[in-house]
């Protein structure tokens, strides 16, 4: 995998468009946020029981991965945790289908927190998290020691585990540039 899109990007793209559009223009990959009008991916028709052998199929075909699966839960929302387990947990069986090695979880809804945010509360959410990965063999948990504040601690934690024949970071403040 080298290069992959989100389908965050794609709201008015059916599936056929949007593995096409990868296809043509020459990427590896595509992390599903949401498909056409549907954003929870575990949602998505072609993930359905009755279509994901066809889709893994065509993926397969056209040597298109899906690296990662973009959930739309918000970790420290306290009054959703049910909700927010039971989400997880779905992508995290379908991530097992699909062969997809990473799920993103979102802390917060907004980029910058707009209230306090109870960091052991979302710890203890994603130790539970990490209990039920366990019985997956494509999805691996990792902790910190404490929180660092930044992402290069967990980046260094993270990174010697990784099978990726690449990996690149790209923060806020950089700039991508071809080539």
């Amino acid at each position: 995998m080298k290069i992959s899109f989100s389908t965050i990007a794609t709201p008015d793209f059916d599936w056929v468009d949007i593995y096409s559009m990868a296809k043509d223009l020459g990427f590896d990959g595509i992390e599903i946020r949401g498909i056409g009008d549907e954003i929870s991916a575990v949602n998505a028709k072609v993930f359905s029981a009755s279509k994901i052998d066809a889709t893994i199929k065509k993926l397969k075909e056209l040597r298109l991965e899906i690296p990662c699966l973009d959930t739309g839960c918000a970790l420290k929302e306290e009054e959703n945790r049910d909700a927010c387990i039971k989400e997880v947990t779905d992508y995290m069986a379908l991530a097992d289908k699909l062969g997809t090695p990473y799920i993103r979880l979102l802390a917060d809804k907004e980029p910058e927190p707009i209230a306090d945010v109870d960091d052991e509360y979302v710890a203890g959410v994603l130790k539970e998290l990490a209990s039920y990965a366990e019985k997956y063999d494509n999805i691996k948990a990792y902790q910190t020691p404490k929180n660092s504040g930044g992402c290069g601690q967990p980046r260094n934690i993270g990174m010697p585990h990784t099978t990726a024949p690449y990996i690149m970071y790209l923060d806020p403040d950089d700039t991508y540039y071809e080539n």
